[in-house]
């Protein structure tokens, strides 16, 4: 009965708890990357929805270059009061394994606030390639050990690290790496075909793949995903166990107080679940975690990505 009553005091604390920090001045939100990308569009959608409520605006700051590394620097340094934050996807934590000397920690350094969405990668091929499944592509590899290349669209991203996972989890498949620096160059070459395969961003390949320019052969989450429900997934495909989807993620500094990053993480998942979450942040599964889910997911995905760059020794440019 004392167990179920201090439960009960928990669970009705929590709303009071998330309502009882409000920020005393206009709320930092750092994008380490250059605007445009996916990083941006989502940081962008949650500080308009949060500004609101939280009665200050939330400015997204985009502090770009270093691999990401000096922006999430900065927030690394900064009080931890609810007033700086950082929007940190997996580039964030891979830096541990290819940056030499990192100022900081990406996890010990770093509250996590919200796990906001992770984005599926697409598995896809170029048309002349004789494989449409991934049976039939582990297969012409193997009979054909280095003729075949795969383009990423940056060293240590999910694009490369999730191929480098594939190739382990197929018993080591030789094929080549092919980096680029970003999603646009990799697909130029991908639809000419001078490379012949790549794991990508799903959102990204949709188009070229829907009007038959590029064959998809699997997601590359853990379920099928509504945009390309007929694809199956790389575990559907022979490979238990196989999951390579981007995350994005709030972060704040270490040391913020608990009431803090439970109002923030309130009102990051009141936006996150409303109406237009969907429109406006297309190809994404919402996630919207608690701070104790999303802490844990973090640090999962953290040490599985980290674990994968030092295996295949990657290193930045």
């Amino acid at each position: 009965m004392i167990a179920r009553r201090t439960l009960l005091a928990a669970t009705l604390a929590t709303p009071a708890l998330a309502q009882s920090w409000a920020p005393e001045r206009p709320v930092r939100l750092v994008v380490p990357l250059a605007p445009g990308g996916f990083n941006d569009i989502i940081a962008r959608y949650v500080a308009a929805g949060i500004s609101g409520p939280l009665g200050q605006p939330v400015v997204v700051e985009n502090r770009a270059g270093g691999a990401g590394v000096p922006g999430a620097e900065f927030v690394a340094r900064a009080a931890p009061d609810g007033h700086t934050l950082l929007q940190a996807s997996l580039p964030h934590v891979v830096n541990a394994a290819l940056v030499p000397n990192m100022p900081f920690d990406p996890v010990a350094d770093f509250e996590t606030v919200c796990v906001l969405a992770q984005n599926p990668n697409l598995f896809v091929v170029h048309p002349s390639f004789p494989a449409h499944t991934v049976q039939e592509l582990v297969a012409v590899v193997r009979a054909n050990p280095g003729k075949y290349s795969f383009a990423s669209n940056s060293v240590g991203g999910s694009s490369h690290l999730g191929m480098e996972m594939f190739k382990r989890a197929a018993g080591g498949l030789d094929i080549v790496h092919v980096p680029y620096r970003g999603s646009a160059p990799a697909m130029a070459d991908l639809l000419a075909g001078s490379v012949q395969m790549t794991i990508d961003n799903m959102s990204f390949q949709a188009p070229f793949v829907r009007d038959g320019r590029l064959r998809a052969l699997a997601v590359t989450s853990a379920q099928r995903s509504s945009f390309f429900p007929e694809v199956p997934t790389v575990q559907e495909s022979g490979y238990p166990g196989f999951e390579a989807s981007s995350w994005f993620t709030i972060l704040a500094p270490k040391g913020t107080p608990a009431p803090i990053v439970a109002r923030l993480n309130a009102e990051m998942a009141r936006v996150l679940h409303g109406p237009d979450a969907a429109e406006k942040l297309p190809g994404s599964q919402i996630l919207a975690l608690s701070p104790a889910d999303s802490a844990a997911y973090y640090r999962r995905e953290s040490a599985k990505w980290i674990g994968i760059a030092r295996a295949v020794g990657a290193r930045a440019d």
